[in-house]
C-alpha cells in the first residue's frame, strides 16, 4: 500500500535527486514498511522505527533510537515547508539523547539478507494426538477464568463447556463497570456473542440451566490485591478452586 504525499511532493524529491543532493528519508514506520516507500521514491538511505529480534524471532519491543512523532505542525519548527531538516536538528526534534545520531540510524533502502540459516520445523512429521490431554485434567475439577470478555477468554469457555462436560464448576472473574455489575456483562456476552451459538444448538433452551449449572460469576479486578475478591468470596474459592486460567489483556 502506498502512502498519500502531498501533490508535488514526489516530483520535487526527484527533481533535488537528480541535482545530486544527497537525500534521507526519516519516517514513523517501521523499517519494512519505509523500506518500500525509499525505493519507490528512489532514496538510497532512510531512518525508521526498527524492531528487536532474537534468535529469528521478533519481541515487539523497538530498537533505539525510537522515531517519535513529530506532530501535524512540525514543518513549522522545521523552518522549511518541505519538512527538510539537518542532522543536529532531527536529533534535536526526535529528542534522542547524547550517543544517538542521525547516522548511525540510517539505513540502506537495499533489501536486507532474510535468510535464518536454520532448519524448518515440518509439524506434519511430529506425532499428532487426536486428543486433549485437557479433557483428563479438568474432569471433575473447579476451574477459574480470568478474561471471559476478551476474545480468547470467550472462545475457550465455549470450548471448554463442549469439549468437557463434565467439568464440575467454572467460576469467571469480570470486573464491574460503572454503570454494569459482573453478572449483567456476562449476560450480555451470551445474549449478543454468536461464539456461545454451538452450545445454544446443543442445549437449546436448556443452554441458561446449563450454564447456570456449571458457571458462576464474581466480580473483581485482575490488577487489585487478591484479585478484588471480598473476603468471603475470596476464602471459599480458595478451597475449592483447582485450576485458574488467566486470559486477560
Amino acid at each position: 500500500m502506498k502512502p498519500k504525499l502531498r501533490q508535488g511532493a514526489v516530483e520535487k524529491l526527484r527533481e533535488t535527486l537528480a541535482a545530486g543532493a544527497q537525500v534521507v528519508l526519516v519516517g514513523q514506520s517501521l523499517d519494512h514498511v519505509l523500506r518500500p516507500l525509499a525505493v519507490y521514491l528512489g532514496v538510497e538511505r532512510f531512518i525508521s522505527n526498527q524492531l528487536e529480534f532474537r534468535d529469528g524471532v521478533a519481541t515487539g519491543r523497538l530498537l533505539k533510537p525510537i522515531i517519535r512523532p513529530r506532530g501535524p505542525f512540525a514543518w513549522i519548527a522545521s523552518g522549511a515547508a518541505d519538512g527538510r531538516l539537518s542532522a543536529p536538528q532531527l536529533q534535536k526534534s526526535l529528542g534522542w539523547k547524547q550517543g544517538s545520531s542521525a547516522a548511525d540510524a540510517t539505513q540502506t533502502a537495499t533489501r536486507p539478507d532474510v535468510s535464518i540459516g536454520r532448519n524448518v520445523v515440518l509439524f506434519a512429521a511430529c506425532r499428532v494426538s487426536n486428543r486433549c490431554p485437557c479433557a483428563k485434567a479438568f474432569s471433575g475439577k473447579h476451574l477459574m477464568l480470568i478474561g471471559v470478555t476478551g476474545f480468547i477468554g470467550k472462545v475457550w469457555l465455549v470450548e471448554l463447556l463442549q469439549q468437557i462436560p463434565n467439568i464440575r464448576k467454572i467460576t469467571l472473574l469480570i470486573r464491574r463497570n460503572r454503570t454494569t455489575t459482573a453478572q449483567r456483562r456476562f449476560e450480555k456476552i451470551v445474549e449478543e456473542s454468536p461464539t456461545f451459538d454451538p452450545l445454544e444448538e446443543i442445549h437449546g433452551r436448556g443452554l441458561g440451566q446449563f450454564l447456570k449449572e456449571k458457571l458462576e460469576v464474581v466480580e473483581g479486578d485482575v490488577s487489585a490485591p487478591k484479585l478484588g475478591l471480598d473476603a468471603a468470596t475470596h476464602d471459599r474459592l480458595a478451597k475449592s478452586l483447582d485450576v485458574v486460567v488467566n486470559s486477560a489483556g
